[in-house]
């Protein structure tokens, strides 16, 4: 079964400059925010580009902390879709993954379970996501399809400061490309990609920008619909190519600038991501398919959705003494995943207590989160002995879940609704926080400054969870909890030169508690809660640009102390999986991370990064399986990327282009357990091809992913090592795939 017919929109895609190769400090990007992406400039001098990490903009060079920024433009052009695409490209970077949409990135080695997010994520001015444990905020992450995305700034160590919860990690930030109200720009493009072994896919992508009073009002709109090629074959139910991925979406954007002091920023943006079934393949405890490659054993489709809204409203107001930025927004997700928990003939204990034969279980997750977020903020001007910025945070969510886990019959994969439920929960959780903060830089010199800050916030949570079903200890319980947390940064800075910088920085970070779910029948298996986790992080880096411009780089080394880490395990009771969270001791997580880019000549670029990372527990966690020295889970030690592009000019108007990008991603472990032996992920690595011919308003290229065809593992799923005959499921990333594209700009 399909998971969507096609719908072909009026699409799109950027014009790009084909000249830039991915960069993992970004110095490709286009730091430029103009609306009509007009082909970047062919020079031997790498860009300058401008981010927003410290919430005002700044070059990347000039930003004493670890801050990545990929052009979307650049997204666009290496076929970069999604996170999978990307992340590993970033130094300290990985992701865990058992679909699209279903995605936990993980940076400097930060990360837990599903359940809480250590990785922040904003979209442009807004916070997106839950900050609780209770809606899967770990891995229900808006994998944003770069359409009409300027750049995605990735921010390494924690942010707690000027981001506030869930940031111990960084933070990912897309910044959207904002309306210019000078020119009319437009552009469509198509793509068709095939997988090796696989189905088909393609993409449509469309933008138009229009000045609807001449530099003062304009409007810029966005379209894409992307089908994603399946690979995975289920005998069962006699299908192939079962995990192909819908992704559709549109943005509009209104900016109103009356005058040259005020600006007024409304924006709204919808992504849907529908999938069929998992990227998995069933495997033994030793990683070897069970059935053969790309094969899963299923008896009902394992369907999961993400449906993405968010509306934001920026006013900003410069006074000259200082300038006052407003932003008001509210977002939403709604998520539905579902798992076949079967692997053969169903346990007798289902069986028994239905007096029936041949049943199984079907287990469904359905999420609602609705987050409003309003922030003030005031900042004054730069260049002057002191500079600062303080501002006011509110943040309300409101989070439902329901969990169903009901039986279904293994030959036919029906639901059978004439029986009761194996188990429902339903889980009602809302969240209210209240933060201040503020940061002052005292520039000492004129080459060396002090940056200090703090936020101070109190969260107020109220959850209520109702359980039922013949497996399920009928309950009602309702609980309240409150916290409040003071994070701080110090990070002084000596700019040698406008080309050469050296830092440190020490932050923390901060996420809040919550309850556990009560476990049926084993009410001492875990805690009844899980208290707040905090972070600090010690890091010290150099940024420098040399050959007059043709080479930068970024070193940086860290040092971060963890502590009360919320854990996630799986526990097993009576052949039902229960996952929950628990405070883990502590754990230390050590690393350097390298970028360079170099454009020796016009038409070549070169980029790399490496990252190494050692995170350990440093404190037994007996509850889950953890011993000191132990390393955290989904964590590899090292990842690498390099990317090279050449174009050169054929006449006045033709500019072919070939490319290439290489990334690895090392071994890891999975998550701890008290019931089964831990296993070790092999280590993989992907590379990608491209070439094509940039002519007048015209591009064409050709692409080839994964070209190597490697078995990357990004995760691994125990079902139940209790169960005799028990299967792991090994999300695979995808295999080779061939592409063309074609793009009309305007």
């Amino acid at each position: 079964m399909r998971i969507l017919g096609r719908t072909y929109l009026l699409a799109a895609t950027s014009s790009v400059a084909v000249l830039y190769g991915l960069s993992a400090q970004a110095q490709a990007a286009d730091a430029g925010t103009r609306a009509d992406d007009s082909k970047s400039d062919r020079t031997s001098v790498i860009e300058t580009v401008v981010v927003t990490a410290q919430k005002r903009l700044e070059r990347v060079l000039d930003v004493p902390a670890t801050v990545t920024a990929l052009s979307g433009a650049d997204l666009v052009q290496t076929h970069a879709d999604r996170f999978e695409d990307w992340l590993t490209r970033v130094p300290g970077v990985s992701f865990n993954s058992i679909r699209p949409g279903n995605t936990q990135p993980v940076i400097r080695g930060i990360a837990t379970g599903s359940n809480s997010s250590t990785t922040g994520i904003y979209i442009d001015e807004t916070p997106y996501g839950s900050s609780t444990g209770y809606s899967d905020a770990g891995i229900e992450t808006p994998d944003l399809d770069p359409a009409d995305l300027q750049r995605v700034e990735v921010l390494s160590g924690p942010q707690g400061t000027l981001y506030g919860a869930n940031s111990l990690g960084g933070l990912i930030k897309y910044v959207t490309t904002p309306p210019d109200p000078t020119s009319f720009a437009a552009r469509a493009s198509a793509e068709y990609e095939s997988t090796d072994g696989g189905g088909e896919g393609d993409a449509f992508r469309g933008m138009v920008n229009v000045p609807l009073i001449q530099d003062e009002l304009s409007l810029r709109a966005s379209a894409y619909q992307r089908e994603d090629p399946g690979y995975i074959n289920n005998p069962v139910l006699g299908e192939r190519n079962d995990n192909g991925a819908f992704v559709k979406g549109v943005r509009a954007a209104l900016r109103w600038q009356p005058t040259d002091n005020l600006t007024i920023d409304a924006t709204y943006l919808v992504q849907d991501l529908h999938s069929n079934n998992q990227n998995v393949e069933d495997v033994t405890q030793d990683l070897r398919p069970i059935y053969g490659a790309d094969i899963e054993r299923r008896y009902a489709n394992e369907i999961g959705k993400n449906e993405n809204r968010v509306a934001s409203l920026t006013v900003s107001y410069d006074f000259g003494w200082a300038k006052l930025l407003g932003v008001s927004s509210y977002d939403t997700l709604s998520a539905d995943d579902h798992a076949d928990q079967n692997n053969g003939p169903a346990p007798a204990s289902l069986d028994a207590a239905f007096g029936a034969t041949d049943l199984g279980g079907y287990y469904g997750t359905m999420t609602h989160t609705e987050r409003e977020t309003d922030e003030v903020r005031l900042e004054s001007p730069t260049g002057q002995f002191i500079e600062w910025q303080g501002g006011f945070y509110f943040d309300h969510q409101r989070n439902n879940q329901f969990q169903s886990f009901v039986p279904i019959n293994i030959n036919t994969g029906v639901v059978q609704t004439n029986l009761p439920a194996i188990e429902d929960s339903l889980l009602l959780a809302r969240y209210t926080e209240y933060a201040g903060y503020g940061d002052v830089r005292v520039n000492v010199t004129d080459k060396f400054d002090v940056l200090v800050g703090g936020r101070y916030g109190t969260n107020n949570q109220n959850f209520s969870l109702i359980g039922t079903g013949v497996a399920q200890v009928n309950s009602n319980l309702t609980r309240t909890s409150s916290d409040s947390s003071f994070t701080w940064l110090i990070n002084p800075r000596y700019k040698f030169d406008d080309d050469l910088m050296v830092y440190a920085r020490i932050a923390s970070g901060y996420n809040p508690g919550g309850p556990n779910p009560v476990v049926p029948g084993a009410p001492g298996a875990v805690p009844v809660a899980f208290g707040p986790e905090t972070i600090v992080s010690y890091e010290a880096g150099i940024k420098q640009t040399l050959l007059d411009g043709k080479l930068n780089y970024s070193f940086d080394g860290f040092w971060i102390n963890w502590s009360d880490i919320q854990l996630g395990t799986t526990v097993f009771v009576n052949n039902l999986s229960y996952f929950v969270l628990e405070n883990g001791g502590q754990a230390v997580s050590k690393g350097v991370e390298l970028s360079a880019n170099y454009t020796p000549f016009d038409g070549l670029t070169l980029n790399g990064s490496l990252g190494y990372v050692d995170a350990r527990l440093t404190a037994d966690a007996p509850g889950i399986g953890g011993l000191t020295g132990d390393r955290l889970a989904r964590v590899p030690q090292v990842n690498a990327a390099v990317g090279a592009t050449y174009s050169w000019l054929i006449g006045s108007d033709w500019r072919p282009f070939v490319g290439a990008n290489w990334r690895f991603n090392g071994d890891e472990l999975t998550d701890y357990s008290t019931v089964s032996t831990r296993v070790q992920l092999p280590s993989y690595n992907v590379l990608d091809l491209r070439a094509g011919v940039d002519y007048d308003r015209y591009d064409l290229s050709i692409f080839a992913k994964n070209i190597n065809n490697s078995r990357g593992i990004t995760f691994l799923q125990v079902i139940n090592p209790n169960y005799p005959g028990s299967y792991d499921a090994a999300s695979l990333i995808q295999p080779t795939t061939y592409g063309v594209n074609i793009t009309v700009s305007y």
